[in-house]
């Protein structure tokens, strides 16, 4: 190999001033090189439309069903908040149904209780005013025998005393009263005039009756029960003016008053809060 020398100045001056065929060269490995560069990005791209549609494709949609599923899960959450709701709100509305009902139960069960105790007041008056009545009745009823036997008594008293003061002056003064009783209604129409006596009457008597009855006769007969006194029978009335008539009457007399005081008292028996 031969040594070419050159001058210092001569490289300095080649080094500036490069061959021609190199610059073109280099000017056409830069062509290359951008040339390569772009075919790269071409093929590039296009293997990434190849390659990675697909790819986008299926992740948009997995994305897509992921914001369905999401959706999907917020919709069931809001259906299950709103069942949760109406579940509260029919819960409530049960609850209060049956607080209603309590309350209904409770006032029906108060009413129920006060009526039968209602009730049962009424029936403990009722059965306290038949024992008041009862009581009175049969108070009444021993009270009516007691005043019977002694109206019984009284007539037979009486009887007894008015039998043991007997004479011809206790028969004069009942014939007088029977004849001043006689005269009181006798108008002369009298017929039939029947006087029963004790004992038979005397001329004396008999003219005193004829007086008291004018022109009519009477029809004398004898009754012993009478003890003492006489009883005229008439076609208007009876009068009895007899021992036996007395003593009656006055057992009459007492029993009625003893009525009459039962009577008064009966309705303050009966009512002792009247």
């Amino acid at each position: 190999m031969t040594a070419v020398w050159l001058p210092r100045d001569a490289g300095l001056a080649a080094a500036s001033h490069p061959p021609a065929t190199a610059v073109s060269a280099v000017t056409d490995s830069i062509w290359t090189f951008v040339f390569e560069t772009l075919n790269f990005a071409a093929l590039a791209g296009v293997l990434a439309w190849l390659f990675f549609k697909p790819v986008r494709a299926a992740l948009q949609e997995e994305q897509a069903r992921a914001e369905r599923l999401q959706q999907e899960a917020v919709d069931k959450a809001d259906k299950a908040d709103q069942l949760l709701r109406e579940q509260d709100a029919k819960r409530q509305s049960l609850g209060d149904e049956l607080d209603a009902m309590r309350d209904a139960a409770r006032a029906a069960a108060k009413l129920e209780a006060e009526q039968l105790l209602r009730d049962a007041r009424a029936r403990i008056e009722h059965e306290r005013a038949n024992l008041r009545r009862e009581a009175v009745n049969i108070e009444r009823s021993q009270v009516a025998k007691l005043a019977e036997a002694v109206a019984e008594a009284t007539h037979l008293a009486v009887q007894k005393l008015l039998g043991q003061i007997g004479g011809p002056d206790l028969d004069r003064a009942l014939l007088s009263a029977g004849c001043r009783e006689l005269q009181q209604f006798s108008d002369g129409s009298l017929a039939g005039v029947t006087v029963e006596s004790a004992k038979a009457l005397s001329d004396e008597e008999q003219a005193q009756l004829r007086g008291a009855l004018g022109d009519e006769p009477p029809q004398l007969r004898l009754a012993p029960e009478l003890i003492a006194g006489v009883r005229i029978s008439t076609s208007r009335g009876l009068i009895d003016a007899s021992v036996a008539g007395l003593s009656e009457y006055a057992r009459q007399l007492l029993v009625t008053e003893m009525d009459s005081l039962l009577s008064d008292e009966g309705p303050a028996e009966e009512h002792p809060d009247a």
